[in-house]
């Protein structure tokens, strides 16, 4: 019998190849194709991503001997990750008034939620309004979030009069007021009130809070206005830093303690689809926010925790095969909790075409619940951490991230970039970038430029309910103590008051009238740009299958398969894919023997189209003789793209040619214009 060395070293007896021996062996592989051609994928942010990484890409990276919880918290904010706590599950309840939202809130944190999340389109008018909202809901158990708004003074003045009216300690209530105009401007193109009014008012509810709810953050950097526009990731951290960097210096101007406004600070950040990306971005953030604050003076590890909300896309939402939305909401979550984010929200999977209802909120909220309590990923502590790609990446990123962002300190800040329009022209270069591919079918989304469901229904539309409040607040109006309320309104106009305005809050003030105060006494010229465009990847080609949808019977695409089966069979499968994404029916029926009797088929068929299937080698037989029979009478089509045949096969009549790379939408939107005018 054999035995086992007593020394035996693993190094020895199976040496670690290098990288040069392996890529030698890969490039003899490819045969002649270029090694960069093939094997290096180019990103939206500018990075080459090599095929493999090894120990040395990462061993003088200055970052990698961190731990969790420590210094620049590129690992996180806690020594224990999730383990310590749970990420805040977080949703946004889809149902705008006060009893529904409060049925709906229950039930969510009975299935899982353990923050609260207030959107911008809930209608909350009075203090009493909240009352309602939080029936039978400790709120000094979940901290409260409130969505960006340009303005805080009102919503904190009717949140504030309702938790001392329902008797609150103020000081116990934990969330975000999320103060952000920057992103209302971008969003909206425009501000209802002069940026150094609100900049006077954010520094005022900071002293405010920092006073009375010293665990309500206060000034949002939500940049996911940016990635629904279609940013790449390094535009979207490097927006997101220079709209930090001026809330902080517009602050620092008026409360000259760093530490106390570093606390105050909530960023959001959308995430995509591409996984290793996203989780790298998480981690650059944290790194970078860390370096920027050190700038500051900012020096307690405690204090330079990013506290950072991650939240599903719409970019990559699709009305078409929707369901499919569900999985790319789950990759996006699973994205950010593997990058470490303090808060996850995802949204449900129609959300981005109409209302959701009871169903797909439950489904993007255990998305999460799936996550986290069958796959146990709170049970690890930065999963990511010493991954040879996922570290050189997130190195990679936060440099790209930091010579983006100091361009954009160099041309004046966040604000100077959008008024002169080049963020906004830089954001959608990229999106066209994103669009050319898609439409070259480069970039897949399922079930709509690439497999088709041909049975699909699109699901019914849902608009969100409307109720017409005026009599209630008519009669609430009516109930209140005018004359007093009267009084404490006039207060307000003496400086942002958020005392004062707590004060007409208890009265009975609506939000309304608190803005309405504000605003007409601040009547300087309001902040007017061009809005960053939303976009959802997929909308062309949606609109370009409803034309389809909506003509009958649908136009028909026939497929002229010829020779046996290996002949025609792999270019046939690709044509029917290729057209099914459009919405045509395929006739896909049998191989043909013959040019004549696959034109006479062709004819017959209705077809606004036909396919010719084969091999290169026999195209400059077949093409002509189906020509013969239908140049003139229908339109050619040729599966393939034989360079050296191309002027001859359009010389024959051939008019599109479908392969693997084409403009994927160009040549099915010309035939679907084609179908609209009913064929040649």
């Amino acid at each position: 019998m054999n035995k086992l060395p007593e020394k035996f070293s693993l190094r020895d007896d199976f040496p670690y190849p290098t990288y040069e021996e392996w890529k030698a062996v890969v490039e003899k592989d490819l045969k002649g194709v270029p090694f960069e051609k093939k094997l290096i994928t180019k990103t939206y942010e500018g990075i080459d991503l090599q095929p493999i990484y090894n120990l040395p890409d990462i061993e003088a990276l200055p970052f990698i001997d961190e731990l969790p919880g420590f210094r620049n918290h590129l690992r996180g904010n806690n020594a224990a990750g999730y383990i310590s706590g749970d990420w805040k599950l977080t949703q946004k309840i889809h149902q705008n008034y006060p009893d529904e939202f409060n049925a709906a809130l229950k039930n969510g944190i009975e299935n899982g939620l353990n923050a609260i999340y207030l959107h911008c389109c809930l209608k909350i008018e009075k203090s009493s309004d909240f009352e309602i909202m939080f029936r039978d809901i400790d709120l000094t158990k979940y901290p409260i979030y409130f969505s960006p708004q340009y303005s805080g003074l009102a919503y904190l003045s009717l949140f504030a009069a309702y938790l001392k009216s329902a008797g609150y300690n103020l000081s116990d209530i934990k969330g975000g007021l999320s103060i952000d105009p920057i992103n209302r401007l971008a969003a909206k193109g425009e501000l209802p009130l002069p940026l150094d009014y609100l900049y006077n008012e954010m520094a005022e509810v900071i002293k405010w809070t920092d006073k009375n709810m010293p665990q309500m953050k206060v000034i949002a950097v939500d940049s996911s206005v940016y990635q629904r526009a279609g940013a790449s990731s390094v535009q979207e951290l490097a927006y997101s830093l220079s709209t930090a960097v001026e809330y902080f210096n517009q602050m620092t101007d008026i409360i000259p303690e760093p530490d106390l406004l570093a606390e105050k600070f909530r960023f959001t950040f959308g995430t995509g689809s591409f996984y290793f990306m996203e989780v790298a971005k998480l981690r650059a953030a944290r790194i970078l926010w860390s370096k920027i604050l050190s700038e500051y003076g900012v020096k307690d590890d405690e204090i330079t925790m990013m506290d950072i909300e991650a939240a599903s896309t719409t970019y990559n939402q699709t009305e078409f095969d929707p369901y499919v939305n569900i999985l790319r909401n789950t990759t996006e979550a699973f994205s950010a909790i593997v990058g470490g984010a303090d808060s996850i929200r995802t949204n449900p999977f129609d959300e981005s075409f109409r209302a959701p209802d009871d169903f797909s909120e439950r489904i993007a909220r255990n998305t999460q619940s799936i996550l986290r309590d069958e796959s146990n990923l709170n049970k690890y502590i930065d999963p990511a951490g010493g991954s040879y790609y996922i570290e050189k990446l997130t190195s990679m990123i936060a440099e790209k991230v930091w010579d983006e962002f100091t361009a954009i300190q160099s041309k004046g800040g966040i604000i100077a970039c959008l008024t002169d329009g080049s963020l906004q022209d830089a954001i959608e270069k990229v999106h066209q970038e994103r669009l050319k591919d898609f439409n070259k079918r480069k970039n897949i989304l399922v079930g709509i430029n690439m497999y088709a469901n041909m049975q699909e229904e699109l699901l019914p539309e849902r608009k969100a309910k409307e109720t017409d409040r005026t009599a209630e607040l008519d009669k609430f109006r009516n109930s209140r103590d005018n004359a007093k309320l009267k009084d404490a309104l006039i207060k307000l106009p003496k400086g942002t008051n958020i005392d004062a305005a707590v004060e007409c809050a208890a009265l009975g003030a609506l939000r309304n009238e608190i803005n309405e105060v504000s605003a007409n006494i601040h009547l300087l010229p309001s902040l007017k740009i061009t809005s960053v465009k939303k976009h959802r990847l997929s909308e062309s080609y949606e609109e370009m299958r409803k034309k389809i949808y909506a003509i009958k019977p649908t136009p028909k695409i026939f497929l002229c398969t010829m020779g046996d089966v290996r002949q025609h069979k792999a270019r046939a499968d690709f044509a029917r894919g290729f057209f099914e994404t459009a919405g045509f029916d395929v006739i896909y029926d049998r191989p043909f023997s013959t040019p004549e009797e696959a034109s006479e088929e062709a004819l017959k068929s209705g077809a606004i189209a036909a396919v010719i299937c084969s091999t290169d080698e026999t195209y400059p037989e077949l093409v002509p003789a189906i020509a013969k029979h239908l140049k003139g009478k229908i339109m050619l089509i040729l599966a393939g793209y034989p360079k050296e045949q191309i002027e001859a096969h359009k010389a024959n009549g051939i008019e599109q040619f479908i392969y693997v790379g084409a403009d994927a939408f160009g040549i099915l939107n010309n035939i679907v214009e084609l179908a609209l005018k009913g064929g040649k």
